[in-house]
């Protein structure tokens, strides 16, 4: 049977376009005590400030581990092209509520103060996230210590904003953000690189695993977050590498 150009036409729009996955870390592939491989840092940035490590590890062997304790050092990976929609998953555990860990999501050609997506992991905010636009303020997403929690980001360059979900795994996400349509401080051209970094005043680290980036708001098809194994209890994790 023949069919003609505009029914073909049709048919290939109708066909779901599959995002790229931008970024897919789970470290075990880098070095122990070493820079991620993939990941860059400002120079002068010492290794032990962003080691990869053998312990509080959420799946497989290996986690980053964000130890910075000065200002302006930090980590980050880069997309290899910019995107206007983009979505970020990491599992994370701030081993205390004090200016651990904060998270970007920006631009090469911005300053990180000018950055899409800024939160942080911080003290002083009765447990509750906090967002850098010219000045920090708390979110009404409220998180955990000691724990690892799994984090999902989306942002939209086209209208400077983000929606922030947190659960307790990759399945068990909510349908709907629990801080949806947040404002970032300033425009961007969109995407391309995501970024982890420490304060001159922290008081804890921070550990972050399994890292997922891609383009728009939908998981690509087929990509598969690691879980962890059902022998372990989830309040286990932190303290046990997995067994396989």
């Amino acid at each position: 049977m023949k069919i003609s150009l505009s029914v073909f036409l049709v048919l290939m729009l109708s066909i779901p376009a599959f995002a790229d996955v931008l970024v897919s870390d789970d470290f075990e592939d880098s070095v122990l005590g070493e820079i991620p491989a993939g990941w860059q840092a400002k120079d002068g940035v010492l290794a032990e400030e962003f080691p990869v490590v053998d312990s509080l590890v959420k799946n497989g062997s290996k986690a980053l581990k964000v130890n910075s304790a000065a200002d302006d050092h930090d980590i980050w990976i880069e997309f290899g092209k910019s995107v206007t929609v983009a979505t970020v998953e990491f599992w994370i555990y701030p081993d205390q509520a004090g200016r651990s860990v904060s998270f970007l999501m920006l631009n090469g050609s911005s300053d990180r103060a000018d950055a899409g997506p800024y939160l942080g992991w911080a003290a002083g905010t009765d447990g509750m996230l906090t967002r850098y636009s010219g000045g920090w303020a708390a979110t009404n997403t409220a998180f955990d210590v000691q724990q690892w929690t799994y984090v999902k980001i989306v942002a939209d360059s086209d209208t400077d904003t983000f929606d922030i979900y947190l659960g307790s795994g990759p399945d068990d996400l909510p349908d709907a953000p629990q801080e949806p349509d947040v404002p970032y401080r300033v425009a961007t051209e969109g995407f391309d690189r995501i970024m982890f970094l420490g304060w001159s005043s922290v008081v804890g680290p921070a550990y972050v695993d399994d890292v997922l980036v891609y383009e728009g708001a939908l998981r690509p098809e087929g990509v598969v977050t690691p879980v962890e194994p059902e022998d372990k209890a989830a309040t286990a994790w932190g303290a046990v590498k997995s067994s396989y």
